[in-house]
């Protein structure tokens, strides 16, 4: 990642979201619904809890593409699908929220992750 990136997360606190899994995290390969062959894109989405989000596209994104603004009342009333849906491992009906270069994740310690971030605001 760019300095300059970095350096803008550090400038306003924000933090970077990684996908972190111990199962397999020795491959370097992404896990899970990331590197599901049936995820190839991502989109904007209110399906999940009637706010706007990038999401992966599946099941859920593609059987509510008109999702109304109505956060919390669609996260509540999702809630129980999406639960379900991660208890059966269900990658159609979870929430899978991702960036546009999901593909690019990879597997790692969490801190390790931490480690390459930083060293990247010291280079």
């Amino acid at each position: 990642m760019p300095r300059r990136i970095l350096a803008a997360f550090a400038a306003v606190g924000a933090a970077s979201a990684v996908a972190v899994s111990t199962a397999g995290a020795s491959t370097g390969q992404p896990l899970g619904a990331l590197g599901a062959a049936s995820h190839t894109r991502t989109t904007i989405t209110r399906a999940f809890s009637g706010r706007r989000a990038r999401a992966l596209v599946n099941a859920m994104v593609e059987d509510h593409p008109g999702a109304p603004a109505a956060y919390p009342e669609i996260n509540n009333a999702t809630r129980p699908v999406r639960a379900a849906a991660a208890r059966a491992g269900d990658h159609q009906h979870m929430s899978l929220y991702a960036g546009t270069a999901f593909r690019r994740a990879e597997a790692r310690p969490a801190t390790e992750v931490v480690e390459r971030l930083v060293s990247g605001l010291r280079g």
